[in-house]
């Protein structure tokens, strides 16, 4: 066999591994788990390949991303399930994938409300001044609220 060939057959099954990696990650299980499998290189692997490699790093995210929808609904339907025994340890399960899945699909499943007047991406943030003419767009206070004191 040449050079060529065993190259095109590594590569082939480096492909492969790649695959059923992304695949294994879109339905919710963890890369650990997946390293695990005597068939599948370790975990140290898989990240020096997607350190070289910025399409396969964008592969693994969405694979990640997709597997968070897969962990949301197993999560909810171990909840919908649980018993008087097992609640505590769902509860907890339950918390954890909803601190997952806010940082892997923020755009969904994040807390935080949207503010027109903040731009938030990545590691950036953007503040912008509100005009008089954006007045319109301020939310007003109940007329139930608490007011604030008056100055003395």
């Amino acid at each position: 066999m040449s050079d060529n060939e065993q190259l095109s057959d590594t590569l082939s099954v480096r492909e492969a591994v790649i695959d059923a990696v992304c695949e294994q990650l879109a339905l919710g299980r963890t890369l650990s788990r997946i390293c695990c499998s005597g068939d599948m290189p370790d975990r140290r692997t898989i990240h020096r390949w997607a350190a070289k490699d910025s399409d396969l790093s964008d592969r693994i995210l969405t694979a990640r991303r997709l597997g968070a929808w897969a962990m949301f609904d197993e999560t909810t339907e171990r909840l919908m399930n649980a018993t008087p025994q097992t609640v505590q340890v769902e509860r907890e399960l339950a918390h954890h994938v909803r601190w997952t899945i806010s940082k892997l699909v923020p755009e969904v499943f994040s807390e935080q409300r949207g503010n027109p007047a903040l731009n938030v991406t990545g590691n950036n943030f953007t503040i912008r001044w509100m005009s008089t003419g954006d007045e319109g767009s301020l939310v007003e206070p109940k007329p139930d609220a608490p007011a604030l004191p008056e100055p003395s």
